[in-house]
């Protein structure tokens, strides 16, 4: 009998463990990060730090390498599946942009884009996909890179009264 009640309170301990478990699996917040490089020292470090913050902040980082568009969609069903509640990517192809969204929404997933900005079939950049890191080719004051130098230069050019042949 004592037995029996033992076998009885270690099942309903280990059933209750599951439960926590699981429970709390659900409670920690999942993030993938995706990126089109991973061998990469560049996107080494962005998923080095990505993990800090996962330290930091109390979620599950998902760290998947992308290096083509096929890997990449297939990178987002996975998450989906996984129960994630978004992801981050730099994408191995800024054109993917629209596929890139449609796969999120059908899985659910909230969307960010870190380095490249994702361009919709018309080539203008998808300002409905939140960014973080460099514009491409524009800033989002459609400003290229450089520009603000350069008009810089060209206005102390003027004030000194001379030119620089670069700038010619």
């Amino acid at each position: 009998m004592r037995l029996l009640k033992t076998a009885l309170v270690a099942g309903a301990l280990a059933v209750l463990s599951v439960t926590t478990i699981a429970a709390y699996a659900q409670d920690t917040p999942k993030i993938g990060f995706i990126v089109k490089q991973p061998e990469e020292p560049w996107f080494q470090d962005e998923w080095k730090f990505a993990d800090q913050a996962a330290k930091e902040k109390g979620f599950t980082l998902v760290k998947i390498g992308a290096e083509d568009g096929e890997k990449l969609m297939s990178a987002i069903d996975n998450l989906g599946a996984q129960g994630a509640q978004g992801f981050i990517v730099c994408t191995p192809d800024v054109k993917l942009g629209p596929g890139i969204v449609a796969k999120a929404a059908a899985n659910n997933l909230k969307l960010m884009t870190v380095d490249d900005r994702l361009v919709g079939a018309d080539g203008k950049a998808l300002e409905d996909v939140p960014q973080y890191g460099h514009f491409g080719d524009q800033d989002r004051r459609g400003r290229r890179p450089g520009d603000r130098r350069r008009n810089e230069g060209a206005r102390l050019e003027g004030r000194r009264g001379w030119r620089h042949p670069r700038l010619l």
